[in-house]
């Protein structure tokens, strides 16, 4: 009994020793202070019992027991409800003029929706530079686009230089497909909703110095035209500023993946992609990079379509977006 009681005082020491010097040094949790607080005191139970003898008497031995682990379980108890509050309290505040990133992404979507059913027409001067590095061969096209709602897009004024196998096999081919996907109502199968993808809150980072919310985006079904990537979307409005990933579905056996950067600007009440970046990597020839971008944007609502005074939206810049093609 004198061994057992000699181990206790030696434990009780050691533990008030490193009690005395964390308070000296570090500063620790609140919650460090309880938990030692509470094995001393029941170092001091138990030394006690020792000395007067009270573990050779089972009872009382287990009414200590009964004792020592509910005070245990009130402390850790008290730990979990004090600690949701402790990581709300160190959460970073929004900064002033920034909306949550869960409100950034609502107005993005009813933007987007909103688009859908008040975009008429737009036109716009597109310029396409389509590049076949293994071919070592290039194209360019300059063309005029214009888009009716909701299922008609064309092309005036097309002028084609460069390579005659890109131009065919590249070039013609991308505008034949953007045609085939507007004829056929695509635009509300493909556009950032929520109908057709799932976001997931990832960071808080800078764009162009603006402050942007980044979402994980991951299509809910493999049609051609969604993709897997990353939205950019302004902190301050909840507009998107960039697109990028990987095309979900190959548009056909001769493609095996397209990766695109897809950069936005507001064009009156819309917002439509101001450049496109892509590489393919596709069978045969190997890897196709393609660069779009587009002047003299022109855009009309359905208000301004029928009769309304006010002027269509001049600025520059833009191919159909996400949201309308």
């Amino acid at each position: 009994m004198k061994k057992t009681t000699c181990k206790l005082h030696s434990v009780l020491a050691s533990e008030c020793n490193w009690l005395q010097s964390s308070l000296a040094g570090r500063r620790r949790p609140t919650s460090y202070y309880w938990d030692w607080l509470l094995k001393c005191s029941m170092a001091i139970i138990v030394a006690r019992s020792c000395r007067a003898r009270i573990i050779r008497n089972p009872k009382r031995l287990f009414a200590l027991v009964v004792v020592a682990l509910g005070a245990i379980a009130t402390v850790s108890c008290y730990h979990r409800q004090q600690m949701p509050r402790t990581l709300a309290i160190a959460a970073p505040p929004v900064n002033s003029g920034e909306m949550s990133a869960k409100k950034a992404l609502c107005l993005f979507e009813q933007r987007a929706q909103q688009q859908l059913f008040t975009l008429a027409e737009y036109s716009d001067e597109t310029v396409i530079y389509a590049e076949v590095p293994q071919r070592s061969e290039a194209a360019q096209a300059s063309l005029r686009e214009t888009f009716f709602a909701p299922q008609t897009l064309s092309y005036s004024n097309m002028r084609l230089r460069g390579s005659g196998f890109v131009k065919s096999n590249v070039i013609v081919r991308l505008l034949e497909t953007d045609e085939d996907h507007v004829r056929r109502g695509m635009q509300s199968k493909t556009a950032i909703l929520a109908s057709n993808y799932k976001f997931t809150y990832r960071n808080t980072t800078t764009f162009s110095g603006r402050p942007v919310y980044t979402f994980t985006v991951t299509s809910r079904h493999r049609v051609p035209g969604l993709f897997q990537g990353e939205i950019f979307l302004d902190a301050h409005t909840g507009h998107i500023l960039r697109a990028t990933g990987r095309v979900s579905k190959s548009p056909s056996w001769w493609v095996k993946r397209i990766d695109f950067t897809q950069d936005y600007a507001d064009i009156g009440d819309f917002t439509l992609p101001v450049r496109v970046s892509s590489v393919t990597e596709a069978r045969i020839v190997g890897r196709v990079i393609v660069t779009i971008r587009h002047t003299g944007y022109q855009v009309r609502s359905n208000q301004e379509a029928q009769g309304q005074p006010d002027a269509a939206h001049g600025v520059g810049g833009s191919i159909p977006s996400l949201a309308t093609k």
